[in-house]
């Protein structure tokens, strides 16, 4: 109901005004928490700024994505491939054909800088936001940025309802991407899990390791909670929960979490699937297809867009690209 165009005006007036869009709904609605939609509008409206906000501040960000990329650097070091793939001798060394996600990408200004600093490229990066807008601007902040190609896909996604296949990612990971979806934790953590192979890393605010101010400010913006008792409800296995070095004496600290899954990454010729049913999708020339839910899935300026809200109903397209 709030995408119709006179509450996207409103929303535009507000941003314009330095508003608090999340909060708007938040009030106007009566409740704590931020939904989906939500979430969508104001990033949506906000993208841009993240990558602008990186050139302000660039060694700010430099210097917080060098300890973000120890930590994957480490775990990458530990990851664990089957039998039949080729693995170094070298025990600081490993085969690198494995693949890694963020979740909740926004406009790359922490992939971009991951991606830069892996000692083993990967196979495959991916990363996807709810945002088209933020996926575009991402795609603009990458070319600024690379000193290399890699091959990467970037998505229109929910994390929710991801559209990867089980185990297909040997590290996912986010950037308090789960930050503003409190209420969620639980369902979020089990999509994750589902999609990560070996190794969910989650550098995400912290409300246990908390000061007081902190748990505050975590409350007034509907900011997760709870996720390390969360994990180990769900019998996750946690490595490591800390504050991270860079964040101690921030309002907002970020920490990290890290669950180990096992070695149970799953290789697929494609990783792509229905956010519904998770089953295959054919990939047409301006669209996806799902067989299973009779739904296309549009691509627009080279962005797949596979949320739900995407969806197309398409009954016959099978029998138009067969005869076309």
């Amino acid at each position: 109901e709030k995408m119709d165009a006179g509450m996207i005006r409103r929303v535009k007036d507000i941003y314009d005004n330095n508003g608090n869009i999340m909060e708007y709904f938040r009030n106007m609605e009566k409740r704590d928490y931020n939904t989906t939609e939500d979430i969508l509008i104001s990033y949506d409206f906000q993208a841009g700024t993240y990558s602008e906000d990186y050139w302000n501040k660039k060694n700010y960000y430099e210097k917080t994505r060098e300890e973000l990329s120890q930590i994957i650097n480490h775990y990458i070091q530990k990851l664990e491939f089957s039998s039949d793939q080729e693995k170094n001798d070298e025990p600081d060394t490993i085969h690198t054909g494995y693949k890694i996600l963020e979740a909740g990408i926004g406009e790359g200004t922490t992939f971009g800088l991951i991606m830069k600093r892996l000692k083993l490229q990967p196979e495959y990066s991916y990363g996807f936001d709810i945002s088209w807008s933020r996926i575009k601007e991402c795609h603009r902040f990458l070319r600024e940025i690379e000193e290399a190609e890699y091959k990467k896909c970037l998505f229109v996604g929910d994390m929710m309802s991801i559209p990867l296949k089980d185990c297909s990612i040997d590290i996912v990971y986010t950037a308090h991407a789960l930050e503003p979806n409190s209420g969620r934790e639980r369902e979020l953590l089990k999509e994750l899990y589902r999609v990560a192979g070996q190794y969910v890393i989650l550098f995400e605010p912290s409300y246990e390791l908390a000061d007081a101010e902190q748990k505050k400010h975590m409350e007034h913006h509907g900011y997760i909670r709870g996720l390390l008792a969360e994990a180990e409800s769900l019998g996750y296995q946690v490595v490591e929960h800390r504050i991270l070095d860079f964040a101690r004496h921030e309002i907002n600290p970020s920490s990290v979490m890290v669950i180990y899954k096992g070695a149970e990454t799953v290789r697929y010729d494609d990783v792509l699937c229905d956010p519904v049913s998770k089953g295959e999708l054919v990939h047409g020339k301006s669209s996806y297809f799902s067989k299973d839910c009779l739904v296309a899935y549009p691509i627009i300026e080279d962005i797949p867009c596979l949320n739900i809200t995407n969806a197309v109903l398409a009954t016959k397209y099978l029998d138009h690209i067969n005869n076309s």
